[in-house]
C-alpha cells in the first residue's frame, strides 16, 4: 500500500468538511438579495450542519454494503451538485432545500474522513501526523472556501455558490489515490502497553461508553466557538469597518489556524498532554475577546488567527483520541456521534446564544462576548477535570 496515495486521499476529503460555512462571508448581502431577515439568512450556514446529523448515521449504514472509497467519490459529487444549484434558484426555500442537502453530504463524509488515519496508519507518530494533517486541510478547507466565496460575493452575490465547484477536484483525487480495502489496525500505545487493556470497556462492541463524553465536550466547545465565524459578516459590514472581501479574509485567517495546528499537532499533543482541550477551549475564548474588543481588522486577524488555533486543537485532539484509545469496531459509530454533536451544536449555535444575547443588549459585540465568557468558564473546567467522562474503567480502578 503506497501511504502517499492514501495522504493525498485525506488531504482531498478533509478540504470538504468545513464547505458547509463557505456562505458566512457573504451572509449580509445575501440577506439583501433575498430580502429576509438576519435569522432566515443565518438558516444557509445552520441547516448544514443539522442535516449532517442524519446524514451521518446515513452514511455509517451505507458503509456497511459500499467501501469508504465509493462513499467519499458520492458525497463530494452530492455537495457539487446540491452547493452550485442556487445560482439557478431564486426562491429562497428551495435554496434552503439544496442547504439541506448538501448536509447530507457531509454526513457522508464526516463516516468517512476522521476514520481514515487509523484505517490506514498504525499507533504511533505516523499516526498522529495523519490525523495533524487531516485537521489541517480540513482548516485549509475553509481558507480556500472563505477566500474564493468572498471574491465571488464580491463581483455578483449569487455567484457565491459556485465555489461549490471545488469539491469536484476531491472526487477524482480519491477515484484515483485511495485503496479500496483500508488496513484496519487496533489501537494500542506507544509506550508498549496491550491492546486489550486499552479495550476493556468496550471488547467486542460497536458502541464505546466514552464516545458520550467526547460528544457532551465537542457539542459545548463548537456551540459558543463557532460563533465568531457565523456572526462576522455582520460584525464587519453592519458596523461599516469593512468589505465583504475584507470578512473572506478573515475568516480564510482563522482557517489558517488548522494549518498551523494540524502540521505541529503531534509536538502539540506530547506538550499538553490531558490539558490539550482546556488549551484550545482558552485559546478560542481569548481569541473571540480580542474581536469584541477592537473594531479594527488587523486585530480582527489576530483574534481569528487564536481562535481558528484553539478550535482546531481541540477537534482534532478528540478526533486522535477516538483514533488511538477505541476499538476498530467501535470507530465508525463513534466518529459518527462525535461529527453529529459537532454539527448539532453549529446549528444550535444562534438558537441558543440569540436569546442569551437579547437579555444583555441585543446586539453581535455583546453575542460575542458571551461566547467568549463562556469558554473561558469551559476552558477552567476541563482544566480541573481533564479526564472527566473518559477514562476507562480500568484507569478508574
Amino acid at each position: 500500500m503506497r501511504k502517499k496515495n492514501v495522504i493525498a486521499s485525506i488531504i482531498a476529503l478533509s478540504l470538504l468538511l468545513m464547505s458547509g460555512q463557505a456562505l458566512n462571508p457573504g451572509l449580509a448581502r445575501l440577506m439583501a438579495e433575498y430580502g429576509v431577515s438576519e435569522s432566515a439568512v443565518m438558516l444557509l450556514v445552520t441547516i448544514p450542519p443539522l442535516a449532517v446529523i442524519p446524514g451521518t448515521f446515513i452514511g455509517s449504514l451505507i458503509l456497511r454494503h459500499f467501501t469508504k472509497k465509493a462513499v467519499g467519490i458520492a458525497a463530494s459529487l452530492l455537495i457539487t451538485v446540491c452547493g452550485t444549484l442556487p445560482v439557478m434558484i431564486d426562491n429562497f426555500t428551495i435554496v434552503l432545500v439544496t442547504r439541506f442537502l448538501v448536509g447530507i453530504g457531509l454526513g457522508f463524509l464526516n463516516c468517512v474522513t476522521p476514520g481514515l488515519p487509523s484505517d490506514y496508519y498504525p499507533p504511533g507518530d505516523l499516526r498522529e501526523t495523519a490525523n495533524g494533517i487531516h485537521g489541517a486541510f480540513a482548516g485549509g478547507g475553509g481558507l480556500i472556501f472563505s477566500s474564493i466565496a468572498g471574491w465571488l460575493c464580491s463581483i455578483r452575490v449569487k455567484a457565491i455558490y459556485l465555489v461549490y465547484l471545488i469539491c469536484l477536484i476531491p472526487a477524482v483525487v480519491v477515484y484515483l489515490t485511495l485503496p479500496s480495502r483500508p488496513e484496519i489496525t487496533d489501537p494500542s500505545s506507544e509506550s508498549g502497553n496491550d491492546v486489550k487493556t486499552r479495550a476493556d470497556d468496550s471488547s467486542g462492541k460497536a458502541f464505546d461508553r466514552r464516545i458520550l463524553s467526547y460528544a457532551v465536550k465537542i457539542f459545548i466547545f463548537l456551540l459558543f466557538s463557532i460563533s465568531m465565524s457565523m456572526n462576522m459578516s455582520q460584525l464587519v459590514e453592519g458596523y461599516g469597518i469593512g468589505t465583504v472581501a475584507d470578512v473572506g479574509i478573515i475568516m480564510a485567517i482563522f482557517s489558517v489556524g488548522g494549518f498551523l495546528v494540524g502540521f505541529t499537532f503531534s509536538r502539540i499533543k506530547k506538550a499538553l498532554g490531558k490539558y490539550t482541550l482546556s488549551a484550545g477551549t482558552v485559546l478560542s475564548a481569548a481569541g473571540i475577546l480580542l474581536v469584541v474588543l477592537t473594531r479594527s481588522i488587523p486585530i480582527y486577524c489576530i483574534g481569528s488567527l487564536t481562535s481558528g488555533i484553539g478550535l482546531n486543537i481541540f477537534i482534532t485532539s478528540c478526533v486522535s483520541d477516538i483514533g488511538n484509545k477505541f476499538r476498530a469496531e467501535s470507530r465508525t459509530l463513534s466518529f459518527a456521534i462525535l461529527m453529529s454533536a459537532n454539527h448539532f451544536a453549529q446549528f444550535l449555535s444562534p438558537l441558543v446564544l440569540n436569546p442569551l444575547n437579547a437579555l444583555f443588549g441585543g446586539n453581535t459585540v455583546t453575542k460575542l462576548l458571551i461566547a467568549s465568557l463562556m469558554l473561558f468558564a469551559f476552558g477552567i473546567f476541563l482544566f480541573i477535570f481533564p479526564d472527566a467522562g473518559t477514562r476507562t474503567r480500568q484507569q478508574a480502578k
